[in-house]
Order: structure tokens, then C-alpha cells, then sequence
């Protein structure tokens, strides 16, 4: 997961962090996060999306302004990896998920990134 300089601090990062975490649970892949040091733009955030690119991870899920746009504007460089925007993704090539609630967003993660590990 890609998040913003809160980290896991903000409440839609905590909340998919959560769902990653069950997620993981039920199939035991390994998840990380990654927090975009510095400014917060999407020409920042692009270094760190291509970090977790290179590690050939099975799926990227990005939360906050910057990491959702570096996914946006960098995810055709690494085709083989899924990619997940939390909240509304400014590209209908790229998925997203939200919630009312922090269960349902971190529910809706969940199953994303479940039927990511079943491919």
C-alpha cells in the first residue's frame, strides 16, 4: 500500500490497512506500506510507486491525493501488478473501492485484494 506522509495514521489508510491485514490472514500473502517522505505531490510520489513496482508486488493499493495520482499516471509501466485506488480514481482503467464507514472500506479492500492473491 502506498499512503500519503500520515502513513497508517489517517483514517482511510488505517482502514485498508485493515482489510489488507485480514486479507493477508486468509491466504497468507505478505503486504506492506510505503509513505510518500517529503512533498506531497505526484511527481514525489511517482518515486515511491515505482519502488513498489520493482518489487514485483501482486497488487498496489494507494490512499491520498499524490500516491493515487502517481498510480494513475505510472500504472502502465508495470503491467503484470493490479492496482486499487482508495476513493474515486480519476482513471476508469484503474479500480477503486470506497465506504460509508471504515468496516465497509476496509471490507471492500479485503476483497479486493483477496481476489488478488487467487490469480
Amino acid at each position: 500500500m502506498l499512503t500519503d506522509d500520515r502513513g497508517l495514521a489517517g483514517p482511510e489508510a488505517a482502514a485498508s490497512w485493515q482489510g489488507m491485514q485480514r486479507a493477508s490472514s486468509a491466504t497468507s500473502i505478505k503486504i506492506q506500506h510505503l509513505a510518500v517522505v517529503g512533498k506531497q505531490t505526484p511527481e514525489n510520489a511517482e518515486g515511491f510507486f515505482n519502488t513498489l513496482g520493482v518489487q514485483r508486488c501482486r497488487m498496489v493499493v494507494a490512499v491520498g491525493a499524490a500516491p493515487v495520482a502517481a498510480l494513475v499516471a505510472g500504472h502502465k509501466r508495470f503491467p503484470d501488478v493490479q492496482y486499487l485506488v482508495v476513493g474515486v480514481s480519476p482513471d476508469p482503467a484503474v479500480p477503486a473501492v470506497s465506504g460509508v464507514s471504515a468496516e465497509d472500506l476496509a471490507a471492500g479492500v479485503e476483497r479486493q485484494v483477496y481476489s488478488a492473491a487467487d490469480r
